[in-house]
């Protein structure tokens, strides 16, 4: 799965740039930039504030075969707590997934 990520590059007359990278399978959040984090810094964020992170348990069957499975995504309402949470708590290692954003903003 690849994510699409798109900034405002204020350099350039407002315009955005968008950029693909690859989805990290089966790391604790789904959606979104934020499943670049590992998962001890969602861990950690989530014991600090359970609210972070929606827990979704989806039950179904598929060609007849019953599953279940946990969706996780950082709650939309408290996005901007969790920004806030990382400029505080984050580390180094917390952002090692990130280098391909960095690259490209620095460039």
């Amino acid at each position: 799965m690849i994510l699409t990520f798109s900034f405002r590059n204020w350099a350039y007359n407002n315009l955005h740039s968008f950029f693909e990278m690859d989805f990290i399978e089966r790391h604790i959040i789904q959606r979104g930039i934020e499943n670049l984090f590992p998962e001890s810094t969602i861990n950690r964020a989530v014991e600090f504030k359970k609210e972070f992170v929606d827990f979704k348990t989806i039950k179904g069957t598929e060609r007849g075969i019953p599953y279940e499975k946990t969706e996780s995504i950082i709650n939309k309402h408290e996005k901007r707590n969790f920004c806030n949470w990382l400029l505080e708590n984050g580390t180094t290692e917390d952002f090692e997934h990130f280098q391909i954003i960095f690259d490209i903003i620095e460039s």
